[in-house]
């Protein structure tokens, strides 16, 4: 066997949940093969006073030389190996191997020996699916869910008018100063930043106690808050880290509601406050139907995670709670969405990441494996009508669509999200799905 082709010498070993650690070694005359070839290259084209190109002697390269060659001997030998590791154990890899690469060093006439840590997919078997029940979810259209919507349009030809001193009101609308201190030091000290009872976000920050804690409160009075810096905090070393904000009250606006009467109805071009309401429940009726299979697809889903346990890795938990979120930011934008309150989604979700990781990572292994055995997968002209009808939402084409999403690194999780979402139609075929049980069920239900 050429030398070049003597093969390595690999040990796998469990390292926690889906982690793998692989003991390397590539055999001596391998390592000695490519320091030959390195060296010859570099004698070739290197250039020292009193030597012409390529005629300086071996010795002296060695002497100025040999710490670089090592180096690059290194990076040339170390991730093929990796490579070649994987590949003949037939790991499945997630992400890329982690070592203390700068660690590695090479010797001539000496084997190469190193490990690495490697996040694998999770190992399981697909559950018996037709032993699977899922009951389907009930929603009921209600009174509340009317007056929600009539308030939701009184807000929308509402009018502001000078608070005065205060205090804040409901649906009331400040000028804030924002400060931000972390460990005693300010990071943050920001005048003029607009908010709206009673929403719990500022500046795309989720603050617990938010709304509660301003509510009442008159001009030039504070408000103080413990918070953690969000993921996407514009001063990356400080994300994750806690810190305390103080909040003054600088002005204030009160909002005047228009009265909900048969003249509010009338402006919207409906005869009476009563044919208002009526065309609002049959809209929320056709809203529900959409949420009701959502919440199906849900239920589907988590029914077969109960049958499937398997850990996942810590690392891969922390690295896909950012991709986590961009899938989020995917399908609100798929539901047409608008950005504002997209913003305002995606700082909530940071307050369960993890929790809905880890969940999502588990569906995304089983979702994949349906697929793989369904042989289902997202075609392009699937993905260009997804995308007319996103821009649509939006009076975009599905060209300018494409290239927002592409722009943003969006698309791949678009396509998983089709992939993913043909492989729960493949799972509906497959469980039993039962009727509601309407008389147990009630409002909006618990998967809404």
């Amino acid at each position: 066997m050429p030398e070049e082709q003597l093969p390595l010498s690999v040990q796998v070993e469990d390292a926690g949940p889906c982690t793998k650690k692989v003991k390397i070694t590539v055999p001596a005359a391998r390592v000695d093969r490519e320091i030959e070839d390195t060296y010859r290259n570099v004698q070739k084209n290197v250039q020292f006073r009193g030597f012409r190109p390529g005629k300086a002697p071996r010795r002296l390269v060695e002497a100025r030389l040999g710490d670089r060659v090592l180096m690059d001997v290194r990076e040339r030998l170390v991730q093929p190996a990796v490579e070649e590791a994987i590949r003949d154990e037939k790991l499945q890899t997630l992400g890329d191997a982690e070592a203390e690469w700068d660690a590695i060093k090479v010797e001539k006439g000496a084997d190469l020996s190193f490990e690495v840590s490697i996040d694998v997919r999770p190992e399981f078997e697909t559950p018996d699916l037709a032993t699977i029940r899922v009951e389907r979810p009930h929603i009921a259209v209600d009174d509340a869910m009317i007056d929600r919507e009539l308030e939701r349009l009184q807000m929308e030809r509402a009018s502001a008018e000078d608070g005065g001193e205060g205090p804040v009101e409901a649906r009331g609308v400040c000028s804030l100063h924002v400060r931000l201190d972390h460990e005693g030091e300010t990071i943050v000290d920001e005048t003029g930043i607009a908010w709206v009872h009673p929403s719990d976000v500022l500046g795309g920050m989720l603050v617990e106690g938010l709304a509660a804690g301003l509510l009442g409160k008159k001009v030039g009075e504070t408000a103080e808050f413990d918070v953690t810096l969000p993921d996407n905090f514009r001063d990356d070393e400080l994300r994750g880290k806690p810190a305390h904000l103080v909040l003054t009250i600088e002005s204030i606006q009160r909002v005047i509601l228009p009265e909900l009467n048969d003249a509010f109805a009338a402006e919207l071009d409906y005869d009476d406050l009563e044919e208002l309401r009526g065309d609002i429940r049959k809209q929320l009726e056709r809203q529900v139907e959409g949420r009701v299979e959502r919440a199906l697809d849900e239920r589907i889903v988590d029914a077969v995670l109960e049958r499937v346990p398997f850990d996942l890795p810590p690392t891969l938990v922390r690295r896909e709670t950012g991709r986590m979120l961009q899938r989020y930011q995917t399908r609100l934008r798929q539901d047409g969405i608008p950005d504002d309150q997209i913003t305002e989604e995606l700082a909530r979700a940071h307050a369960e990441a993890e929790t809905r990781v880890k969940r999502d990572l588990r569906a995304s292994f089983v979702l994949d494996r349906v697929a793989a055995e369904k042989k289902v997968f997202a075609t392009e002209s699937e993905v260009h009508q997804e995308l007319a009808r996103m821009g649509a939402s939006y009076n975009q084409s599905a060209e300018e669509m494409e290239a927002y999403m592409e722009q943003n690194g969006l698309l791949p999780s678009l396509r998983a999200s089709l992939r993913e979402r043909k492989a729960i139609a493949e799972l509906r075929k497959l469980v039993t799905i039962t009727a509601p049980d309407t008389a147990a069920a009630g409002g909006e239900g618990d998967d809404a």
